[in-house]
């Protein structure tokens, strides 16, 4: 399933914290994002333009690239604003403990979203090469290298949701990282 970038919701407000995967209510994710960026929130939401075919038509949909999930720049200490918020159902974690989003994996999606390169979401992806690019609009991002179909592929893991999203690579160099 092709798809390619589109839609990528993210204020810019100032707030301190750490980012949070925010689970949401299925197909509520374009509008908490919305209602959690009003009330002063920095939150990404990234989504994809995927076609899809209806018998004899087939259109354009705007979907998130992680179903059922928003991220959040939060405080931990105060929950009840975002836990209050129509269409959220938790901030994820262990039990009532709130679990921080690798700030290095969500710049990688980041950037991978704002690079305009087509991408797809994965659940689950744990193998290959990691590696590191190092030229292009990807330069210095780390992920895993992964071929389908004789097409080369960056794999970024989000390891707290065991989700993946993997980029078509053109010709960025990537280079093996040495563990």
């Amino acid at each position: 399933m092709a798809a390619a970038c589109s839609g990528v919701a993210m204020a810019s407000g100032t707030m301190e914290g750490k980012w949070f995967a925010v689970q949401v209510r299925s197909r509520a994710e374009k509008w908490v994002a919305a209602v959690l960026r009003y009330k002063g929130y920095e939150e990404f939401s990234p989504t994809c333009q995927v076609k899809r075919c209806y018998g004899r038509v087939s259109r354009q949909l705007e979907l998130p690239l992680f179903p059922g999930y928003i991220f959040c720049k939060l405080n931990s200490q105060v929950s009840s604003p975002i836990l209050g918020t129509p269409g959220v159902i938790r901030v994820v974690g262990s039990g009532k403990t709130w679990i921080a989003v690798d700030e290095a994996e969500l710049f990688a999606v980041m950037t991978a979203v704002k690079s305009g390169s087509p991408l797809h979401s994965l659940s689950g992806l744990r193998i290959g090469t990691k590696v590191r690019i190092q030229d292009g609009p990807l330069r210095n991002i780390e992920g895993v290298l992964h071929m389908i179909k004789k097409e080369r592929y960056l794999v970024i893991a989000l390891s707290l949701l065991n989700r993946s999203v993997f980029v078509t690579l053109d010709s960025h160099s990537a280079t093996a990282i040495q563990c």
